[in-house]
């Protein structure tokens, strides 16, 4: 999607600007008169904004709107392609697989898997107090895309799909992880003594059979040891190293052990202040906050407190159009900075309860989105004050502003 900046790279009619845009109907004689074609044409640069009249003329109401919720930045640049469900603006393949996810609802993600996995299957696995490495082998593994030799052979490689365990028997995902006699060995010796059926030909459905009269715990046990079994496969095969039964298993209960240590430490967490803080002497706290209807117009709130927590300043504002809720947090914000100088007020301390405002702004506002580019312009306002500095607050801390 497109990023509007002086709107010379955009054509309006063949170029995706506008989030979740609708049907176009516009009147094309006036389109045809103007010689409309650019989305730099729309723009008043007299005004520093949207031509709203012309607007008026072309679009009907509700384009009308989605284009006036695009807030033109003040230094406009070139005009940038960006991702929009990306904090940053920039594409990742997991962003990718989200959207797909989302909108085509479907339980797994590649279509090369033919087994059907119910949504609790997944929660079970996900859900494990395996590592985060361990979960994503065995996903693969269920959709069959890990790189096991039968399927590098079909994708066209010159390989040999001889098992690394046993060149009696082809590779596939089931027959390396879980029906090879030196693997199956492994099963049984481990804490889980899982006997697996030499018959079986799917690796999904094994699984869930395996996964579904299991507990948390022994879930993660069986990711750890299909990460370990992986392992060792690539071992054999790159390292030249002979298969070892027990290194296998201590690497499983390894992977366990690694796993406890890692969540002790993700149970710290950052103290947030869920309750009103009193500023530095001699500095303003300013909360803000905003409330968007469903049309996407954003209305702001904003009180300003000094020490002793006396109110000095209170405003609201309305009628604004925002592209998201998020860009209506960094919109009040840039609004919130503005008043306080016109205020006369220099040293403030801003406090937000929107988590990903705060977070932008901490990375000075870097990235493709919108977004990045509002906080950048937020952080320009930084040079009017004395003291200014930007801290999350829990919306039970923000109440103050509440605005509806």
């Amino acid at each position: 999607m497109w990023k509007v900046g002086n709107g010379e790279r955009i054509n309006i009619w063949r170029d995706a600007c506008l989030p979740n845009r609708p049907p176009v109907h516009c009147n094309w004689r006036v389109v045809h008169d103007y010689g409309i074609q650019k989305v730099s044409h729309l723009i008043s640069y007299l005004h520093g904004g949207w031509n709203r009249t012309l607007l008026d003329m072309i679009f009907p109401l509700l384009i009308v709107a989605s284009i006036l919720a695009i807030l033109l930045a003040t230094n406009r640049g070139e005009d940038v392609l960006f991702w929009p469900m990306a904090q940053d603006g920039f594409y990742t393949t997991k962003l990718g697989y989200r959207f797909v996810s989302k909108h085509q609802h479907v339980g797994v993600a590649s279509s090369s898997s033919k087994v059907f996995y119910p949504p609790d299957f997944w929660s079970k696995i996900w859900g494990s107090n395996a590592l985060p490495r361990c979960k994503e082998v065995v996903w693969r593994a269920c959709l069959s895309v890990l790189p096991v030799r039968v399927l590098l052979r079909a994708c066209g490689m010159e390989v040999s799909t001889e098992c690394p365990f046993s060149a009696d028997h082809e590779e596939f995902v089931a027959h390396v992880l879980l029906l090879c006699e030196a693997v199956r060995g492994c099963w049984f010796a481990s804490n889980l003594g899982v006997c697996w059926d030499p018959s079986s030909s799917s690796f999904g459905d094994a699984m869930q059979a395996l996964v579904s009269a299991m507990d948390a715990e022994d879930v993660g046990r069986v990711c750890a040891m299909i990460y370990a079994l992986w392992e060792a496969r690539n071992r054999v095969i790159f390292d030249g190293q002979p298969f070892d039964l027990g290194r296998v298993l201590q690497r499983a209960q390894g992977l366990l052990a690694d796993e406890g240590a890692a969540s002790v430490q993700l149970r710290r967490a950052p103290v947030m202040h869920s309750t009103w803080q009193r500023p530095s002497c001699c500095v303003y706290k300013v909360n803000f906050d905003a409330a968007m209807s469903q049309d996407g117009v954003a209305g702001f709130g904003m009180v300003v407190r000094d020490e002793e927590g006396a109110a000095f300043a209170a405003a609201t504002a309305s009628s604004f159009y925002a592209l998201s809720e998020a860009v209506g947090e960094v919109m009040r914000l840039r609004w919130a900075m503005s008043l306080a100088v016109d205020l006369g007020f220099r040293s403030v301390c801003l406090e937000t309860d929107c988590l990903q405002l705060f977070e932008v702004w901490k990375k000075g506002g870097v990235g493709r989105s919108y977004l990045a580019t509002l906080v950048q312009e937020a952080r320009s306002l930084s040079s009017f004050f004395d003291v200014v500095n930007l801290s999350f607050i829990r919306r039970t801390g923000n109440c103050v502003v509440d605005f509806f």
